[in-house]
């Protein structure tokens, strides 16, 4: 059985951009859109109705400045809490998922779909399309471009600026052209703190110590004493005696770094029972 040009599009396969069916449905959302664009900025319930009829799913308190621009809209899904600056475009030949509390800066680009590069006649107006994922607690600075097939996890922050080209692991901060991931010392040193909770919890422990942090961890007596700094100001271990911290903590999730540093918790909940 001979697949439509649509069926090709959602698959990944090569599609030809001129066939009819799409190019119908381009048009028809664009109308959509130009009048969407046109609609008083501060009637919000009939821009959320509109977009509603647009967009695949849309959830509770999204925004979307105007202008947008998308291309068939019924491939976009976005959770709730979405806000995007003006000028976003998403071309969603492919699907395209956003998760919760996402924030996406002024003139950003997300593509699912790019030209087939081939010097062959018959591939002239042919693209593939490849799925977008973007995790819950994602800020997206502007003037980002992401390209086909990537995936972002959860809390991450991408700079302004950025071209994302290959997937984003959860808790990363990275930005440049191509995007890279990037750790500062401060968020080095809050995921150093939350493994030493989690360690010492996991072990049973009721008390640690620089030394310990030293030999676990094989770094500095300097590095160690900031990480206990880091617990003690944390109340997440009481002061020293006889160069021991009583542990205060109770959850791996007690550690709390400030906003804008992202940590990876371990599965570890409750300390071992002796």
């Amino acid at each position: 059985m001979v697949m439509t040009n649509k069926e090709l599009m959602t698959s990944g396969q090569a599609f030809n951009l001129d066939d009819e069916e799409l190019r119908n449905e381009r048009t028809r959302v664009r109308t959509l859109l130009q009048k969407y664009n046109l609609t008083i900025a501060s009637n919000f319930g009939d821009r959320e109705r509109q977009l509603s009829g647009i967009l695949g799913k849309l959830g509770k308190q999204c925004i979307i400045e105007q202008p947008f621009r998308c291309n068939y809209g019924s491939n976009i899904e976005i959770g709730d809490n979405f806000y995007a600056g003006w000028n976003l475009t998403i071309l969603d030949s492919a699907k395209v998922h956003i998760g919760n509390n996402v924030k996406i800066g002024p003139n950003c680009n997300i593509y699912t779909e790019d030209f087939v590069q081939s010097t062959n006649e018959e591939a002239a107006n042919k693209a593939r399309a490849l799925p977008i994922s973007i995790g819950d607690n994602v800020y997206i600075g502007g003037n980002v471009t992401i390209l086909q097939g990537v995936s972002i996890g959860n809390n991450c922050v991408i700079g302004a600026g950025s071209i994302v080209t290959k997937n984003i692991p959860a808790n990363s901060v990275c930005h440049g052209v191509a995007a890279k991931v990037v750790i500062s010392d401060e968020n080095r040193d809050w995921q150093l703190a939350v493994d030493v909770i989690a360690l010492a919890l996991e072990g049973g422990l009721e008390n640690i110590s620089t030394n310990f942090i030293q030999r676990k961890f094989r770094i500095g007596y300097g590095h160690a004493s900031r990480i206990i700094s880091m617990l003690e100001d944390n109340h997440l271990i009481s002061a020293s005696e006889r160069y021991k911290h009583k542990i205060l903590a109770k959850n791996v999730r007690d550690v709390k770094p400030p906003k804008g540093t992202f940590v990876t918790y371990p599965n570890i909940i409750e300390p071992k029972k002796k």
